[in-house]
C-alpha cells in the first residue's frame, strides 16, 4: 500500500506582512520542507486595490494570480477581510479531499505579493498560514 506524506501539527510562523509600496515582497519564506498553504488573508486601510501573488524559486517570480481588494477590507463588518484561497482562480490553488482550497508549496519555494498600486501612507496587510509536511 502506498503511503502519502502526512501533515504535521507544525504551523509555520504566521507574521503579518505589510505592503506599503509596489515592491514584490516575500509573504511566505522558503523552507527546507514542503508546505501546504491553507489560508491567505488580506486586509487594507486603502481604497480598492489589486494584489498580485507570485511563487518564487529565488531567481524567477512567477505570477500565479491577481486578487481584487475592496476598499478598507477587514476594517469593518461591511468590508470583511479578503479570503484569498476562496477567491483565487489559479493553477496555484487546489481542492483537498475535504473540499478546502489549498496550495502545495515545494521546499525552496517562497510566496510573494505585490500591490499593483497603493495610496501614499496607506497599507495592505497579508497573512499566510502554512503547515509543514513531514
Amino acid at each position: 500500500m502506498a503511503t502519502s506524506p502526512r501533515m504535521t501539527k507544525t504551523i509555520q510562523a504566521v507574521p503579518i506582512v505589510t505592503l506599503t509600496d509596489t515592491t514584490i515582497t516575500t509573504v511566505l519564506a522558503t523552507s527546507a520542507y514542503d508546505r501546504r498553504v491553507t489560508q491567505i488573508t488580506i486586509t487594507s486601510d486603502d481604497s480598492a486595490q489589486t494584489v498580485n501573488l507570485y511563487i518564487s524559486d529565488g531567481v524567477t517570480d512567477m505570477l500565479v494570480g491577481a486578487v481584487a481588494i475592496t476598499g478598507l477590507a477587514g476594517q469593518a463588518a461591511a468590508t470583511p477581510a479578503i479570503d484569498v484561497m476562496s477567491t483565487l482562480t489559479s493553477v496555484f490553488k487546489e481542492i483537498d479531499p475535504t473540499g478546502l482550497p489549498i496550495s502545495n508549496v515545494a521546499a525552496g519555494i517562497s510566496l510573494k505579493a505585490k500591490a499593483v498600486a497603493i495610496t501614499g501612507g496607506k497599507k495592505i496587510y497579508v497573512r499566510v498560514k502554512a503547515e509543514l509536511y513531514d
